[in-house]
């Protein structure tokens, strides 16, 4: 199977001056992006680096971009980046992808709010109305495009959104919104990021929406029509010492919507999203120590539109991690990081509980060596091992044992960025992403081979002063090994459920071309195209 896929974006915003940003995170972002007149991201090395200096192919959505966007959602701001794909499969029901392969409840995409990863690892998707922000008190968004395993951890195989908010030590900005739109929709949102003392700060984020579905989604069994969410969130930040910092943070979300699953069915689902996290950081002797841990606690329902059955899921993802960047020499730059994760899900389906559970170490290294003042090369490498245990949907209802399976993977980032002029960037990148099997699909189908995705890419960057802007072409090649995904399939005596087999390889060939700019004080403009031609070997 072979198709070809073009696409052409052209957007133009009126920018209203603002007042200067607070600094987020534990840089001073708004400074540098001032400083240096373009975004900065610690991201991808761990050190403040330039947007078109760092290592991987990077775009950033600053708070000036979501302001002036008249977005209304998260989604609707990366509909607008080149290279990024969003479907609506409902009012209320987005997926996300990059550089292709996009479909229902997407897995290729790792979503991370201020590193921690809000992307559901029991099924593999992201619920992007659970994530627990406010389109308000974001700093920035950062885009990476292509396999990023290595840098960023396991299932960054299409790319990767990283979204950056207010930071409670630092910043000092308050927010109410409040708007009515089409379809019935209602939508409130308050957020504020404050001092309780010289060295403690708090944010808090509330908000929450009402929306109807669209009629011709609306099965004759659903009696409610309207798609609701709700999202709560505090975080304190402690400034323990001049170099120690300590943040602590909770959250809980809620949503009742439609969905499509990659089978094609329609669904009902009601969820909620919660968690717990502590931060640690700590500017040592020995570097920049990270150390952070979290708990997040996903439970769902999911109603067949169609027979009213329902699935109920509930799922606990356990993270520890721990990093120090540090620098040797002025030229060097090293990451050294070591993760535990723990998943558990049980998956009750016609009254029947199904138990299982995976657990990852994975270690990594970073280095990021600064050859000369017009050369610089990273290289990144990680080792996730694996090891799932559980029943499975089959086995319960034949008595049939479970599995218990183990296995080793491998994954590595290299780039070279190269400036020959002090406007001309170019970056050649090499990538080996692994995306590994969801419990959902280790309980429907034993046997799933994580799925290998090999990446190479150029990019060339350079300001064009003619429109006071700048551009961007893209150049890249991926290949991917043992695809899998969710796919309706009979079962004895007749059963139709959900499988998630390998279906083969496929290769996708693209280019990406990009400029922006300002055609007066207030007026931007942004113009991209993508080209893409895939081929399958399913």
């Amino acid at each position: 199977m072979k198709f070809t896929k073009f696409k052409l974006t052209a957007l133009a915003s009126i920018a209203f001056a603002a007042g200067p940003f607070a600094t987020a995170q534990s840089i001073d972002y708004g400074s540098l992006e001032m400083l240096f007149d373009e975004p900065v991201t610690t991201s991808a090395t761990g050190a403040p680096q330039r947007s078109t200096e760092a290592p991987v192919t990077m775009e950033i959505i600053s708070a000036a971009d979501i302001r002036n966007s008249g977005a209304r959602r998260l989604t609707d701001l990366l509909n607008r980046v080149v290279g990024v794909e969003v479907m609506e499969y409902g009012n209320s029901s987005p997926s996300v992808a990059i550089r292709g392969y996009n479909h229902a409840l997407s897995p290729r995409l790792l979503v991370l709010l201020n590193g921690r990863q809000v992307f559901q690892d029991f099924y593999g998707f992201t619920d992007w109305d659970v994530i627990p922000v406010q389109l308000e008190e974001i700093r920035q968004i950062e885009i990476v495009k292509g396999p990023n395993t290595a840098l960023f951890g396991f299932n960054a195989v299409g790319g990767v959104v990283n979204i950056i908010t207010h930071n409670p030590i630092y910043d000092e900005a308050t927010s109410v919104k409040l708007g009515v739109g089409a379809d019935g929709e209602s939508q409130g949102s308050f957020t504020s990021s404050f001092k309780l003392h010289e060295k403690v700060g708090l944010r808090l984020s509330l908000g929450g929406e009402t929306v109807e579905e669209y009629d011709g989604l609306i099965d004759e069994n659903r009696t409610d029509p309207e798609n609701t969410r709700s999202n709560l969130a505090a975080e304190l930040g402690f400034q323990l010492t001049s170099s120690s910092q300590l943040f602590l943070e909770a959250s809980d979300s809620t949503a009742k919507k439609f969905i499509r699953t990659p089978d094609g069915s329609e669904t009902r689902l009601n969820a909620e999203f919660s968690s717990l996290r502590a931060q640690y950081v700590n500017d040592s002797k020995f570097g920049l120590l990270r150390f952070d841990a979290y708990q997040n606690t996903s439970d769902y329902a999911l109603i067949s539109q169609l027979s009213g059955t329902t699935v109920d899921i509930s799922a606990e993802l356990l993270a520890l991690k721990a990093e120090d960047t540090f620098k040797i020499g002025t030229d060097h730059t090293f990451r050294l990081s070591a993760e535990y994760r723990k998943n558990e899900m049980t998956f009750t389906y016609y009254g029947l509980p199904v138990l299982t559970e995976n657990s990852i170490l994975s270690a990594g290294a970073m280095w990021n060596w600064q050859v000369s003042e017009t050369v610089a090369t990273t290289v990144s490498v990680r080792a996730d091992q694996l090891s799932s245990k559980g029943d499975t949907l089959i086995g319960i209802q034949f008595g049939l044992p479970g599995f218990d399976e183990e296995t080793t993977e491998y994954s590595y980032n290299a780039a070279l960025l190269w400036k020959p002029t002090d406007k001309d960037t170019f970056r050649f990148q090499a990538a080996r992403g692994i995306q590994t099997p969801s419990l959902v699909q280790n309980i429907l189908s034993t046997g799933v081979d994580s799925s290998i995705i090999e990446n190479y890419a150029i990019d060339y960057d350079r300001p064009v002063e003619a429109f006071n802007g700048s551009a961007r072409v893209s150049v890249f090649y991926q290949q991917n090994k043992d695809l899998f995904t969710l796919a309706n399939a009979l079962v004895p005596p007749g059963i139709a459920v959900l499988l998630g087999p390998n279906l083969g390889d496929s290769e996708v060939f693209g280019v990406e071309l990009s400029a922006d700019g300002r055609l007066a004080d207030n007026f931007d403009w942004f113009a991209s195209y993508t080209y893409q031609d895939t081929s399958d070997e399913l």
